[in-house]
């Protein structure tokens, strides 16, 4: 009843609110926070955490599969430059140096757990900080590279994820082991994925031409690709997660006869999965978290919400067209969200790794920070970008 109410109330005075400067994130994480255990304590006690791991995998493959089929190849390549250094080099980097952080601050934690951890807090969540991909006075190039990064970065983080786990999961493995798991998680199913990607793309192109599909169902069939995609994947025993981003990219980048139910599905029916996911956060994911916090794990969150990402960021950045001022937004805004969630959500449910509440504990705290802190920065910070018509 809350939750379905508060969203019902958020869509009549969403305008409202953001102007005042509470994001979507912020009033739905407070809102979990008021109801769960850390408040007033309304949730029963014999919730069903199936049923939220269910909610999390589903919005997790619906995240990436809508990131990865709005991004468009030709962005990449137009702007090659700035996200290749972005991904292939600042995101490495944030990784390595996130591990080294966890490993001096928490040495009771095995290397792979300290890569899982900083593995999982990579991806940026431009969601938190919406309104710097849609104000015009953030310039194009700044606003198309932030977009593009956040939507190509869980991508690339999910295989160094997948081989932390493996490593964290078994001490030892035998080399025909990894071999194993490396054909059939990172080969197979991005292959499943990119078939079913492509051929769902090509099917709703024919079905358009003939008039076969009327235009209100598209956003269904668009959701049951990817569910496809990663159904599929996780029935030959390889990996869904990524069969579903790359059924996304082939799905938005072959289809040529329409794309504006993309866009329209994910600003309605996306919205709601993304308002729930952020209310189960505060609600039964934070207070969890919050148990386990200390001091090294608020020093931790605070530095990979500032060091771990904005000085690989801007270094790297080095050379490029952006100014300094420039370069610190985009090092600035990496802010943690649902990647990071919904990534934990799935880890402590399906892996029984050793110090795990220490994992849950860092990642609930660096969100919390970062989904206030980039989102009350929004509005101030594109005071200080605003375009005066360079670039």
């Amino acid at each position: 009843i809350i939750i379905f109410a508060a969203i019902a109330l958020f869509t009549l005075f969403a305008n409202k609110i953001e102007r005042t400067g509470i994001t979507m994130p912020i009033l739905f994480t407070l809102l979990g926070l008021a109801v769960g255990k850390s408040g007033l304590d309304l949730l029963p006690e014999d919730i069903d955490e199936g049923s939220v791991h269910l909610l999390a995998e589903v919005t997790l493959i619906f995240m990436l599969f809508t990131d990865a089929s709005a991004i468009k190849l030709d962005t990449f390549l137009r702007y090659k430059k700035i996200l290749f250094r972005l991904l292939f080099v600042a995101l490495p980097l944030s990784v390595a140096l996130g591990t080294l952080i966890v490993t001096l601050l928490a040495p009771q934690l095995t290397l792979p757990l300290a890569i899982v951890i900083a593995a999982v807090l990579a991806p940026t969540d431009m969601i938190i900080s919406e309104k710097v991909l849609t104000s015009p006075k953030v310039p194009e190039y700044i606003r198309q590279n932030l977009n593009a990064e956040s939507g190509l970065n869980d991508g690339i983080v999910l295989i160094i994820l997948f081989f932390a786990l493996f490593f964290a999961d078994k001490a030892q493995p035998e080399i025909a082991d990894t071999l194993r798991f490396a054909s059939m998680q990172m080969v197979l199913g991005p292959i499943i994925g990119a078939i079913i990607g492509y051929a769902g793309a090509i099917l709703l192109d024919y079905s358009i031409v003939t008039k076969g599909s009327p235009k209100v169902l598209r956003g269904v069939y668009f959701l049951c690709v990817a569910l496809l995609a990663y159904l599929t994947a996780q029935s030959l025993q390889s990996n869904g997660i990524m069969a579903a981003f790359a059924a996304g990219l082939l799905f938005g980048n072959t289809t040529t006869k329409t794309r504006s139910f993309f866009k329209e599905f994910m600003e309605a029916e996306g919205q709601l999965f993304i308002m729930m996911a952020f209310f189960i956060f505060g609600a039964i994911l934070a207070p969890k978290g919050f148990e386990e916090i200390d001091g090294r794990t608020v020093v931790m969150a605070l530095l990979f919400i500032t060091a771990v990402r904005i000085v690989p960021v801007f270094l790297t950045l080095k050379g490029t067209r952006l100014t300094p001022k420039e370069r610190l937004f985009v090092a600035w805004f990496g802010p943690k969200g649902l990647a990071s969630i919904l990534f934990v959500l799935s880890i402590i449910e399906a892996h029984p790794l050793p110090h795990r509440h220490s994992l849950l504990a860092c990642i609930v705290l660096t969100v919390l920070f970062s989904i206030i802190l980039h989102g009350v920065s929004t509005i101030p910070m594109i005071g200080i970008i605003e375009d005066k018509g360079s670039g």
